[in-house]
């Protein structure tokens, strides 16, 4: 049987973290011992505890910040100069390194309501995708969008 193994991986900071946490207890705990086996290990778990001590931010639950996405809803009103918006907000999601997920591709409302094009944009945090929102660049591009469109729009934490 091929039974797939369970994936048992961890955010990258946190494996990150926890590398460099081995290889500074290895390397704290590297001295050459005499000894019992017994005193060498007390020995070592003394040098690990000084250094736990010493390290606590390797050991805290540092918030590692999920990727954010807007969630965008659009009923375009005026077809022929609606590009005026996306020749403006393009350069703006580069700067941003935004990754369209979603781009107005084929859907069905299966409950509710939707708007024609529904859009959904990755950043790599909420901070980034809040920044991109607020920034001049796309409030200009924004004031474009809404002259000829109207629309729904949503930025949302993702899942970690």
């Amino acid at each position: 049987m091929n039974a797939k193994p369970a994936n048992l991986s961890m955010p990258r900071r946190m494996l990150h973290d926890v590398r460099r946490l081995a290889n500074a207890i290895r390397a704290f705990s590297s001295g050459v011992d005499t000894g019992s086996r017994e005193e060498n290990a007390s020995k070592q778990e003394s040098r690990a505890s000084v250094l736990i001590q010493s390290e606590p931010k390797l050991l805290s639950q540092e918030k590692i910040m999920p990727k954010a996405y807007w969630i965008v809803g659009v009923t375009v009103h005026d077809e022929a100069r609606y590009p005026e918006y996306l020749a403006a907000a393009m350069p703006v999601f580069e700067k941003y390194g935004a990754n369209f997920i979603v781009r107005n591709g084929p859907y069905e409302v299966v409950e509710g309501a939707a708007r024609k094009r529904i859009f959904v944009i990755e950043f790599k945090d909420r901070a980034t995708a809040m920044e991109c929102y607020t920034c001049p660049d796309y409030r200009a591009a924004k004031a474009i969008r809404q002259k000829y469109s109207d629309g729904d729009f949503v930025i949302i934490d993702g899942a970690e």
